[in-house]
């Protein structure tokens, strides 16, 4: 690298990525924050080490994507910001969402909500582990951490049954969210709400959406903001 150059450093799953229905990748929002930045006049490189399918687990220990600068992604960033010690002025990373892909089809809130609170214990000693060793890597890195919103508010569409899902749905990402945000939090990390961007907590106020009619906000969200009403597939 130049003498000097800065360096951004996106960590997490398929959403830092960028993964789209169509097997591309590149598209996510690191991509879209670092044009951001250029177009205030904070030039970085952009150096990122997304993985579809990553999970917390994963992120320590490997097994999903490979690197030349270690045998897991955290192994892999740690090792760039020590060759990059100084440089690296903004890391984000978003992991989590899929520590809980075995609780995506239940319907109810309480069968969610149980399946959910049971992955937590193991999903936050692995972002705790990763982000006290981020810190420990370069101090003066600002850390940011995103939660998620909820691609199955596209259920609610789904025939009678459908709002009862998206219900369930929304109630153990909030669980799995303020985990997230306590885990951010205590590692004095800042934390961005995608959660509230999505206005994912509004299921009362309607809106109109094209060829669905009146749904509730979030939903109609989801449908614009994802593939998922188009292509059934939760990316941005």
């Amino acid at each position: 690298r130049p003498a000097g150059e800065q360096s951004y450093l996106a960590l997490g799953d398929s959403l830092a990525e960028g993964y789209q229905p169509d097997q591309t990748a590149g598209q996510g929002y690191p991509n879209q924050l670092d044009a951001l930045l250029r177009s205030h006049g904070s030039v970085l490189s952009l150096d990122n080490l997304g993985c579809g399918g990553e999970t917390t687990q994963t992120l320590v220990s490997g097994g999903i994507c490979s690197y030349p600068g270690g045998p897991n992604q955290l192994q892999a960033a740690l090792e760039f910001l020590h060759a990059h010690q100084g440089h690296v002025p903004l890391i984000t990373i978003n992991i989590g969402g899929n520590d809980v892909n075995s609780c995506n089809n239940l319907t109810s809130v309480s069968s969610a909500d149980a399946c959910t609170e049971s992955a937590m214990p193991a999903m936050n000693s692995n972002l705790t582990a990763a982000l006290t060793a981020l810190r420990a890597a370069d101090p003066s890195a600002v850390i940011t951490g995103l939660n998620y919103y909820v691609p199955e508010l596209a259920d609610w569409l789904n025939g009678s049954s459908g709002p009862t899902a998206a219900a369930a749905q929304l109630s153990a990402m909030k669980l799995m969210n303020a985990a997230l945000a306590a885990d951010y939090q205590a590692a004095g990390a800042r934390y961005a709400d995608v959660f509230s961007e999505f206005q994912s907590d509004d299921l009362t106020s309607k809106t109109t959406l094209p060829g669905y009619g009146s749904v509730p906000v979030d939903v109609a969200m989801v449908c614009q903001w994802t593939w998922m009403c188009s292509e059934g597939d939760q990316h941005a």
